[in-house]
């Protein structure tokens, strides 16, 4: 039986739990296909009961094995810890993605100047586009084709600030945006 908040060796969908402090901007509440890396981190546990105040290194404290959750935004590669995302099932992805336009948007990562995406599963990009063909919109397309997905570097989902505005402080939006348009001045800035 799989343990609640594990990711399968394969990956699967994920939601952000909350504001993370990383370099990389993220959205909470966004939606990613994540995969699984494993890390050995001292228990703090333990760390805090022998030395409360975390100074120095305490070879007796016992190493851990967790879970981290690999994602990828349009900024970059970002490793959560489990207690910074939930598994989510592929039902819940479909339901958050009937949002898209009216709370969460698609935000495509391997998207071509003309609009067209860049799939990197052949398997996904012809299931799509067979759907395409018949008049499915490519985000219902995209929710038909949820199991087939096995790589983060597809799409990911991201709330709108009217879906942010009813469970974070305006203060803590304005942060996130504020964030994420120094990382793309900073981006600009190496490019050029």
């Amino acid at each position: 039986m799989e343990e609640k908040n594990k990711l399968t060796k394969k990956g699967g969908w994920i939601i952000v739990r909350k504001s993370i402090p990383t370099d990389i901007p993220i959205t909470p509440l966004s939606v990613f296909y994540a995969t699984a890396e494993k890390r050995e981190i001292r228990n703090n546990w333990i760390v805090n009961q022998i030395c409360p105040t975390n100074i120095g290194f305490i070879p007796e404290a016992e190493l851990e094995t967790i879970q981290m959750a690999v994602i990828k935004n349009e900024y970059g590669e970002i490793k959560l810890n489990p207690d910074e995302y939930s598994i989510l099932s592929e039902d819940a992805v479909s339901a958050i993605m009937d949002s898209i336009g009216n709370g969460y948007e698609l935000v495509y990562l391997s998207e071509s100047e003309d609009g067209s995406v860049k799939f990197t599963s052949k398997k996904v990009k012809d299931a799509v586009f067979y759907c395409n063909s018949r008049g499915i919109s490519r985000v219902e397309a995209l929710k038909m084709c949820l199991g087939m997905i096995s790589s983060k570097n597809l799409f990911y989902i991201e709330p709108q600030r009217s879906t942010l505005s009813m469970f974070l402080y305006e203060e803590d939006i304005e942060f996130g945006e504020k964030k994420k348009r120094e990382y793309k001045e900073k981006l600009q800035k190496t490019d050029e």
